[in-house]
């Protein structure tokens, strides 16, 4: 029908999804797993009639929405320093890095669209902020090869992640006398994804439409001359982990468990609206032992003798000391410290089971806290004791 009220728009999905997962053994006992993810979902909507009664079916009203997330590698800055006065040098690159992609991406433009009217960028253009973001937090530097700098959102591929387990040193001779079992580990997963984005209405659906699976430089004008990006943005995060960077489980030839982990994550959150990045940090040490033995001497004398007991005693000692930290950073002001602590924990503990129906544990915790900011307090905890189970289900 060729009728000016006609109210239901034309509407298409498109729905994008990868997956890879391999398992590698180069050398016996050296296991790599490889791995990589991208989802991609965009909707898009338009009324297809005449503007006019009688008039020609015309395209108005185009809109498109989506989101995007993939694997990637952000480690080259992952170990980039955080100053005591919690300054980072990768988000002073990032200020920088934003008069260069000015220039940049103007000049691109003009190349691009050589007798269009064009919106000015600044240096808090979303188009820039994309760039200079991709650039510092990927560890590349557009005045070295401004071609190399990626300035499209959505990329193209995903990076893989990868993590990897090594046992064969437990076959070795010093550590064959000495370990049953010694395995390495190391794992890393980093993420990348686009928050909820939507066209903005000053473009015509050549623009936005479906056909259209990058991302366009802001061509239009605002009423101040500013450019106005072709896809409106919410938040670009990049999330990164390892889980752990190294760590060690063992088991000795007279059956005592250890394990060792370093682990280390970050978040990083770059708010488009208001250009502020958020980031969180966290670091930790963990390392356990434990064992169990079976008639165990009681050190002490019941009835004028030792006793030795007759079922399985447990011990177990979990250490942690974790640094956590999340930071507000703006680029005209000093970063701010949202929350964060030194956390150190101590937990042994000891068990065990009488009989079907009695199991005894002996336990101590020792925990402290010492905050990062102002507003809170340093905590200390302090608990132990005992636990009496009664197992009825064995009545």
């Amino acid at each position: 029908t060729k009728s000016t009220m006609l109210n239901l728009p034309f509407m298409q999905t498109l729905n994008r999804t990868f997956r890879m997962n391999t398992r590698l053994e180069p050398f016996k006992d050296f296991r790599v797993q490889i791995s990589a993810t991208l989802t991609r979902g965009d909707d898009y909507r338009e009324f297809y009639r005449p503007s006019t009664p009688g008039g020609p079916y015309e395209v108005q009203s185009p809109i498109r929405n989506g989101n995007f997330q993939m694997s990637f590698m952000s480690f080259r800055t992952a170990f980039a320093k955080i100053n005591d006065d919690n300054t980072s040098p990768i988000f002073d690159r990032f200020k920088a890095y934003r008069e260069d992609f000015v220039k940049i991406l103007t000049e691109k433009r003009l190349r691009e669209n050589p007798n269009a009217t064009l919106g000015e960028y600044n240096v808090n253009s979303q188009d820039v902020l994309i760039a200079a973001f991709f650039a510092a937090y990927n560890g590349k530097d557009p005045k070295k090869d401004p071609s190399k700098v990626r300035t499209n959102p959505f990329l193209g591929f995903p990076m893989p992640n990868w993590r990897v387990d090594y046992n064969g040193l437990s076959q070795l001779g010093a550590f064959k006398k000495i370990f049953s079992s010694f395995t390495l580990e190391h794992s890393y997963q980093s993420t990348y994804s686009v928050g909820n984005f939507t066209s903005s209405l000053d473009y015509q659906s050549m623009y936005v439409n479906l056909a259209v699976m990058n991302y366009p430089l802001a061509i239009l004008p605002g009423d101040n001359g500013q450019a106005i990006p072709v896809f409106v943005m919410s938040t670009i995060s990049l999330s990164e982990k390892f889980a752990p960077l190294i760590g060690i489980r063992a088991r000795t030839q007279n059956k005592i468990d250890m394990q060792f982990s370093y682990n280390q994550d970050r978040n990083v959150a770059l708010n488009l609206s208001n250009s502020q990045v958020a980031e969180l940090f966290n670091r930790d040490i963990t390392a356990t032992i434990g064992f169990t033995r079976n008639n165990v001497r009681i050190p002490f004398r019941i009835n004028g003798e030792f006793k030795k007991l007759k079922n399985d005693l447990q011990f177990r000692c979990s250490f942690t000391i974790r640094d956590t930290r999340s930071i507000q950073r703006r680029f005209e002001e000093p970063p701010t410290a949202i929350q964060g602590n030194y956390n150190f924990q101590l937990r042994p503990q000891l068990n065990y089971t009488v009989s079907k129906l009695w199991s005894l544990q002996f336990y101590f915790d020792r925990t402290f806290n010492n905050p990062y900011v102002l507003s809170s307090y340093r905590r200390s905890v302090t608990s132990g004791g005992i636990q009496v189970r009664f197992n009825v289900a064995e009545l």
